[in-house]
């Protein structure tokens, strides 16, 4: 397996985790998504540049557009004042936006199109959902073990 096959696994394994979210319940949902988070956060640094995937067909990823996830996991997690970071992060839209960069680029790697995937996932990491990753592994550390000055 390669690394772009062995990222999809990784995104297809957090957005299943996300769709699963109610039915895990809020405690054991932020439990079990961190140490995907931290994975895939990890998988997509090491992804590289975009640019070195090129896609042959010039397939381009449909946007994932089902924003009823964001609605679902703010009713699941609550508001986010429990939070003790110096800066504001909404969970349930940091998850939400990096499940549809996700999505976007798993159905471009579902659809047999992996270097217009691996460019999705690639870019996304630095230009988007990379960073809505980074405040969500934050966001669960600070409500996990919050920071006292």
């Amino acid at each position: 397996m390669d690394a772009v096959e062995a990222f999809a696994e990784l995104a297809r394994d957090y957005c299943e985790t996300v769709d699963r979210a109610a039915e895990l319940g809020r405690d054991l949902f932020l439990d079990t998504i961190e140490p995907k988070i931290a994975r895939l956060y990890a998988a997509g640094a090491e992804l590289g540049s975009p640019f070195a995937f090129k896609d042959e067909d010039g397939y381009e990823a449909p946007p994932f557009r089902d924003h009823s996830i964001h609605t679902r996991l703010s009713e699941l997690l609550g508001h986010d004042a429990e939070s003790s970071l110096p800066l504001e992060i909404s969970l349930s839209v940091s998850l939400g936006d990096t499940y549809h960069d996700l999505r976007s680029g798993l159905a471009a790697f579902e659809d047999g199109h992996r270097e217009a995937a691996a460019y999705e996932f690639a870019f996304g990491f630095r230009e988007h959902w990379g960073y809505h990753a980074w405040e969500a592994l934050a966001a669960i550390h600070s409500r996990r073990f919050p920071y006292h000055h």
